[in-house]
């Protein structure tokens, strides 16, 4: 007798069990597929509202430099004189 008729003769004398542990192997498979699949949507969306932010934080450092710029230019200029370390 092969290994394969005893693998045929066991399924048939224990149907249930073999069944059950066919249905646990696809449901865990299933579940695997499904895990992977919403990390990558996941993913996806955070690369585009990280995207997103970026452009809005470089828009917006952009805005905040001009101002600064003309700031300055109403100040005129300063000059801060500072001691050295040896004093």
């Amino acid at each position: 007798m092969s290994i394969a008729g005893l693998v045929v003769k066991e399924i048939r004398y224990r149907k249930l069990n073999f069944a059950l542990g066919l249905l646990a192997v696809v449901i865990a498979t299933g579940c695997f597929a499904g895990a992977v699949t919403l990390l990558q949507v996941h993913d996806l969306r955070t690369r585009q509202l990280l995207t997103a932010k970026e452009t809005e934080t470089r828009t917006r450092l952009d805005e905040l430099s001009d101002a600064v710029r003309k700031a300055m230019l109403r100040l005129g200029f300063n000059i801060v004189i500072l001691p050295g370390r040896g004093m």
